[in-house]
């Protein structure tokens, strides 16, 4: 006797995004919860994600809640393979007084309707992208503020100072400005040593803060243009051009 066919229950899928994983929840077709699962943030660990989800069944549908940049590396992925993707934002999910959802709670938004369809996935990248490098140059406009006033400040520096420092690179500057502990003594060399200081501190948090935004700007570039990244290497400039082109495009 023939066996008969069983077709497996459509999937939705929902994912919460985070600065360095993805946290995946599976509903089957009448909202039961099927399981939960964490992923790293790449496009291996997206591909993963995409891998798991299919294993309960056909992936009908999946809500991203876009918290985080890392949600359209996510989104354009699942686009790529033709999921159907929906952003849930906090309006759906209790308004924006509402604690960041976990991934069962934007399935379940995505299942019910109240999520809204993504724009093109390499548009959306380069909309991220854009925010991301809104931070970027800031920081690097404001770090190359601070090395000059910390050059301004040692040309009106006491002697020893500035024979200490004068010549310095800009990156050897900062770093031994910020090195500085300054013991009470002569009120303007005591002065003006605590101002070096707080200027190569910031100068050194600047920095920081750039390279955390590389991090997340450099798997953007990336997903939108590998070829990018082998021209520019890691770092801003692929993501640069990836903002530029959407905003050609756009104009066109």
């Amino acid at each position: 006797m023939a066996m008969p066919i069983v077709e497996s229950a459509a999937v939705t899928g929902g994912a919460e995004a985070h600065a360095d994983r993805y946290t995946a929840a599976a509903l089957d077709d009448v909202g039961c919860l099927l399981g939960t699962e964490e992923f790293p943030c790449s496009p291996a660990g997206c591909q993963a994600l995409l891998d798991w989800l299919a294993g309960f069944g056909p992936v009908k549908q999946v809500g991203v809640e876009p918290a985080a940049p890392s949600a359209s590396l996510l989104a354009l992925h699942l686009q790529e393979a033709g999921i159907d993707v929906v952003e849930v934002g906090r309006g759906a999910l209790g308004g924006p007084e509402a604690l960041a959802a976990d991934a069962p709670s934007v399935a379940r938004a995505a299942r019910s309707g109240e999520g809204r369809p993504l724009p093109a996935g390499r548009a959306t990248l380069a909309q991220a992208a854009g925010a991301l490098l809104v931070a970027r140059r800031s920081a690097e406009r404001d770090h190359g503020a601070a090395v000059d006033a910390l050059r301004a400040l040692l040309a009106s520096a006491p002697g020893d100072l500035w024979l200490e420092l004068s010549a310095c690179p800009a990156a050897a500057l900062v770093e031994r400005a910020a090195a500085l502990r300054p013991l009470p003594a002569h009120p303007v060399g005591y002065a003006t040593r605590v101002a070096l200081a707080e200027l190569g501190r910031r100068a050194t948090w600047l920095s920081e803060q750039a390279a955390r935004l590389d991090e997340l700007l450099v798997p953007l570039a990336a997903a939108h243009a590998a070829g990018l990244l082998g021209t520019f290497g890691p770092g801003p400039e692929g993501a640069e051009l990836m903002v530029a082109g959407a905003d050609e495009e756009a104009g066109a």
